[in-house]
C-alpha cells in the first residue's frame, strides 16, 4: 500500500532588539493538523477555521506535545500580538511566514515559549531557551510554517 504524507512544518527565528536569539522548529499540535485539514474545505467553516491571526509568547517549559491547546498554554500568557504581516515563500517548499513584533512595555519578563493561534485554536507550539525581555526591550518573531510533499 502506497501511503501519502503531506508533512507541515514551523519554524521561528526570534530577535531581541534586532538581534537573532534563537532559531528553534516547533510543533504543529493535533488542533493545527485538524485546523489545516479544516481549511482546505470547499467551503470552509470560517467560524471554526479563521485565519491564523496571533502569536502569544510565555513562560512555560513543559514540552511542547502533540495534545497541546489554548488551555495548556494560556497559563504561561506573558502577551499576545496580532499578526504583523505575512509573506509567501516559495523554495524550498511552499508556505507562508507569520511576523509580530512584542513592543516594549509588551510581554516583559522571562520568554520561553510561543504559541500561533486561529481565532482560539493553538496551530502550533514551541519551547526555547530563555530569552529575558526587558521593559524596553522589542522581541520579534517570524514564524515559518511549510508544507511539503517530502520530497
Amino acid at each position: 500500500m502506497i501511503k501519502d504524507t503531506l508533512p507541515v512544518r514551523g519554524h521561528l527565528t526570534i530577535a531581541l532588539n534586532g538581534n537573532v536569539v534563537r532559531e528553534v522548529e516547533n510543533l504543529i499540535v493535533d488542533g493545527g493538523a485538524t485546523w489545516v485539514t479544516g481549511r482546505m474545505l470547499a467551503a470552509p467553516d470560517l467560524t471554526n477555521y479563521p485565519a491564523i491571526n496571533t502569536m502569544e509568547i510565555g513562560s512555560s517549559d513543559t514540552a511542547a506535545a502533540n495534545g497541546d491547546d489554548r488551555a495548556s498554554f494560556t497559563a504561561s500568557t506573558l502577551g499576545s500580538s496580532a499578526i504583523a504581516t505575512t509573506s509567501q515563500v516559495t523554495s524550498p517548499s511552499i508556505g507562508i511566514q507569520f511576523s509580530t513584533t512584542f513592543i516594549a512595555g509588551t510581554g516583559t519578563g522571562a520568554v520561553t515559549e510561543a504559541g500561533l493561534f486561529a481565532g482560539t485554536t493553538l496551530i502550533a507550539r514551541t519551547v526555547f531557551g530563555l530569552v529575558t525581555k526587558g521593559e524596553a526591550d522589542e522581541l520579534s518573531i517570524t514564524w515559518t510554517v511549510n508544507v511539503s510533499n517530502g520530497t
